[in-house]
């Protein structure tokens, strides 16, 4: 009888992590681990002739896994083959062999899997199956990632015994961002590109892709050029349908058309959003038909996918619109719809509840309105239809409307902003949180992320997967996650890029240091082993990441040993090694992917370097060192004749010298003053432990006191108290740089002999690149035990002047 020892959902997540044994001596050693393996080496693969194409191709993918870690052929199978020394036995009737019976349907559900091994007259096993072929397929990529190797051997470690079906019906992915460079921009991927992607996703247990052809920048009539993306847009549909066993649904705005071309041919690298592409106004009725003939070139040349999902607005939207304009349009894909795509009437029309139609962005009345836009499409839309909930105050309104079941919930932004400076992002607590907030939500229909840069956010991508299929993964150390992610990357480097993804968020300059030596010969010299099941579908090449996260380490540790050099002391020619080997990782980041190409010299200088408050201490200390302004001139111009001979004159310039000569002419040098002998007290105090008060006397401009998101005008208050009365002409406060400062008045005040507090002096903030700051200039002295700022928002630092 078959031996199959039992192995909990933890012990597996467990095993999922460790890592490989060296495929030669200068890879990582392997961690300790249990001996108990199960091998696959000369195995065959057996399963029902007649699986559906999704199962096909996960046999077939895992079968050329095996060969590429074994060098040997895997052949197929529908007996028990006296040959092989292992059988991976795949689907219901196939696993009936060894299991005798297995879990109903109604335990399993349309995408629950079993995934055993074990042994049996000296032969291994492992069954991979679902109770549909849905199933089967998620049971096989499991045991893909499952997979380890010893040089040329393959095996599973352990005994498997794992029983799990997904806590939410759709898991999807939105990819929704910018034309940076291939392949950090998923515009200008290629058609095997997207491929390769839809593979990884797969793996994830993704059953539901959302993508954005960008109809709304192509005008009609379609030249060759768009009716050819197009065309390739429709193969891409087919290829995660048929081979991936994914529903897709395809986004459009509203009502922006596109007038023209925008003098570009290739639609994957036309700029948007411009003045050709227009939204136009849907009760008119010869501009609800350019809307409609835009959208039925789209249909029919794409008609094979399973929904369609209009956003509400952004892009897209009339103001002042009534809502029976916005249903008008989603009828009229409806009827689109019926008239072109496969599925007829059972296509399904998706609304993007974002900002409502007709509405302005961040309305206070918007879960209100969201919730009058349901009850018109279910009064008036014809089915099938669902939606998608934009943000977490419309899940209340959708469970008060009895939608939940027809509602995709899509946290915009928990696992990249969009849009953002490009960076791999750690740091996992917000989509845990994000995620648990769906267990209040009962019977919601799924949960989707979002990604503008794809690769470079393999990290939270997997683990928000991983918890929407099973929310007891949030309770997972960050370190595991990393060491999970990069053994199916990189398995014979899988401690080392953990590691490395570990320091990308590190403070100690030293940590970086070292794992960028050890990494550096590795990718330069091609030594990062075997792919593992991600890896292996990485585009250009399976070096992707481990190249994207060197480049990311340079830059991180460039930035790190500025702020090193600035606490100990760095002298004028130091700073000028330090700024120098900054800014220069920082150009060769950026022109890898392509940002400033996209945008110019606009949002984001400087990246993500600016938004450090270590590096505004730096800064400030850099300007202090160089003195005055023709000093600071002559040193960044010294600097700039070096990058522009290593780098793009014009953007090195533009992107980085400039901009970073700018931020140290405008830079805060804190003196000593009164305010660091006040006592300090507020009428708000959000987080004490990390933000006190006290943060904003203490003579460091990288630290703050927060009194809480107070992003309006607001009365709360920041007090500075002294023992003795103090003579005050000039108080300086530097806020948070925030779009709610520049229109705020800052209140100076005094305590008068009848205990009222009175304004000395008002001002509005300036900006001034790294701050709101607030200068108040008093016409004659006051004095004063105590003054007070009111009308708060983060506050980094205050002067008193006497």
């Amino acid at each position: 009888m078959l031996e199959l020892a039992t192995l909990s959902c933890a012990v597996l997540a467990a095993v999922l992590i460790t890592g490989t044994a060296a495929a030669d001596s200068r890879a990582d050693p392997p961690p300790a681990q249990s001996t108990e393996r199960t091998p696959l080496n000369r195995c065959a693969i057996l399963s029902e002739p007649d699986e559906p194409t999704c199962v096909r191709h996960a046999i077939e993918d895992l079968r050329a896994y095996l060969s590429e870690i074994t060098g040997e052929e895997v052949p197929p199978g529908s007996g028990l083959d006296s040959r092989a020394r292992a059988l991976v036995l795949v689907g219901p009737n196939e696993a009936r062999r060894v299991l005798g019976h297995l879990p109903s349907t109604d335990a399993l559900g349309e995408e629950g899997f079993i995934v055993r091994s074990g042994s049996k007259d000296g032969r291994a096993y492992v069954v991979a199956t679902g109770a549909t072929p849905r199933g089967t397929m998620y049971a096989l990529a499991t045991l893909m990632k499952a997979i380890r190797a010893a040089g040329r051997d393959a095996y599973v470690q352990g005994p498997l015994n794992l029983t799990t079906k997904p806590a939410v019906a759709v898991r999807g992915m939105h990819l929704n961002g910018w034309p940076l460079r291939r392949p950090y921009g998923f515009r200008a991927w290629t058609e095997d590109d997207w491929r390769r992607y839809i593979d990884i996703l797969s793996y994830q247990s993704v059953n539901l892709l959302y993508l954005w052809p960008f109809m709304d920048i192509i005008p009609l009539p379609l030249a060759a050029e768009d009716e050819a993306y197009l065309q390739e847009f429709r193969r891409v549909v087919d290829y995660a349908q048929t081979q991936c066993g994914m529903e897709v649904w395809m986004m459009q705005s509203a009502n922006r058309v596109a007038r023209d071309n925008c003098g570009i041919l290739d639609p994957r690298i036309r700029p948007y959003w411009r003045p050709s592409q227009v939204d136009l106004d849907p009760s008119d009725p010869g501009q609800f038909q350019a809307i409609m003939d835009s959208r039925e070139a789209l249909y029919r040349i794409v008609n094979n996918v399973d929904g369609v999902c209009v956003i509400d607005s952004d892009p897209g939207g009339w103001a002042g619109s009534p809502l029976s304009d916005y249903v008008r349009i989603l009828k009229g894909c409806r009827t689109l719809l019926d008239r072109h795509n496969v599925h007829g009437s059972q296509a399904k029309v998706i609304n993007w509840l974002w900002t409502g139609w007709g509405r302005p962005l961040g309305s206070p009345d918007g879960p209100q309105f969201i919730g009058e836009t349901i009850r018109a499409m279910k009064a008036d839309m014809p089915e099938p239809w669902l939606l998608i909930a934009g943000g977490p105050a419309y899940l209340p309104v959708c469970r008060e409307e009895g939608v939940l079941d027809r509602t995709v919930y899509l946290p915009y932004g928990a696992i990249e902003a969009e849009p953002s400076y490009p960076s791999t992002n750690l740091g996992f607590d917000n989509q845990v949180a994000v995620l648990a907030d769906v267990a209040n939500y009962p019977g919601l229909l799924g949960v989707m992320g979002n990604t503008m840069c794809p690769l470079l956010q393999l990290l939270r991508t997997y683990d928000y997967l991983a918890m929407a299929w099973d929310p007891a993964y949030g309770r997972r150390l960050e370190s595991e996650v990393l060491l999970e992610v990069s053994q199916a990357l990189y398995p014979d480097r899988a401690r080392l890029i953990a590691d490395c993804f570990a320091s990308m968020a590190d403070r100690d300059a030293g940590k970086v240091d070292s794992c960028l030596e050890r990494l550096e010969p590795v990718v330069e010299g091609g030594k990062l082993g075997r792919p593992g099941v991600l890896g292996r579908r990485l585009f250009p090449d399976s070096t992707f990441v481990a190249h994207a996260v060197l480049l990311q380490m340079r830059l991180r540790a460039a930035a790190e040993h500025l702020y090193q050099g600035a606490g100990a002391g760095a002298d004028r020619a130091a700073y000028a090694r330090l700024v120098e080997e900054l800014l220069d990782a920082y150009l060769t980041w950026d022109a890898e992917h392509g940002w400033h190409v996209l945008w110019g010299s606009g949002p984001w200088q400087l990246g993500n370097l600016s938004g450090d408050p270590h590096f505004a201490t730096a800064v400030g200390d850099l300007r202090r060192v160089l003195g005055d302004e023709a000093s600071v001139n002559a040193f960044f111009d010294d600097i700039g004749a070096r990058l522009t001979a290593k780098h793009n004159p014009a953007s090195a310039m533009a992107d980085a010298v400039e901009p970073m000569r700018r931020r140290v002419l405008s830079a805060v040098v804190l003196t000593p003053n009164p305010a660091r002998d006040a006592t300090v007290s507020a009428s708000s105090i959000a987080d004490e432990s990390r933000y006190p008060p006290r943060n904003a006397i203490d003579g460091d401009i990288s630290t703050l006191y927060w009194p809480g998101a107070l992003v309006e005008d607001n009365k709360e208050w920041f007090e500075l108290a002294w023992p003795q009365p103090q003579v005050l002409h000039k108080v300086d406060a530097y806020f948070l740089r925030h779009d709610s400062m520049w229109h705020r008045t800052i209140h100076l005040q005094r305590e008068n002999e009848a205990g009222v507090w009175e304004d000395i002096a008002t001002c509005c903030p300036v900006d001034s690149g790294a701050h709101a700051v607030v200068r108040f200039e008093l016409p004659a002295a006051v004095t004063a035990p105590r003054i007070r700022l009111v009308n708060l928002l983060d506050l980094f630092e205050v002067e008193v002047h006497e």
